[in-house]
């Protein structure tokens, strides 16, 4: 699964799949869709994350999500993503482990693990940003 990914993916903290401002992602493995998307290279109107081309910028959260991403993705200031669409792949230690096989051990944006209360993986080497 990891190879069809390549660079469409992102990761992000959320509580429960409950976003920044309450938003509500769709369940595991469902496509959640931006309802007032666009393109703009600004915050907002869009579903956010970090990963290739974007990182650093980190919301804090209770889950760590890895998510599968479709359609123009937007870079904002070079340290975060948004897109329209998007659907979480997996979650935690499932997420951490894919990830760092996708970043080979070096994970590079930031994170806040305030209140975040699961293990790292042990093959975490550094953390950037």
């Amino acid at each position: 699964m990891l190879e069809k990914l390549k660079n469409n993916w992102m990761v992000r903290f959320s509580n429960e799949g409950v976003g920044y401002g309450g938003f509500q992602w769709q369940p595991i493995g469902q496509w959640t869709v931006a309802p007032d998307w666009d393109n703009e290279p600004v915050c907002g109107r869009g579903l956010h994350g970090q990963g290739p081309g974007g990182w650093g910028a980190c919301n804090r959260g209770t889950r760590f999500e890895l998510v599968e991403t479709s359609g123009k993705r937007v870079i904002i200031d070079g340290n975060k993503l948004k897109v329209k669409k998007a659907k979480i792949l997996a979650i935690d230690g499932d997420a951490w482990q894919m990830v760092m096989e996708l970043l080979e051990n070096s994970f590079l944006g930031s994170v806040d693990l305030r209140g975040y209360n699961h293990p790292l993986p042990a093959s975490l080497t550094s953390i950037g940003g």
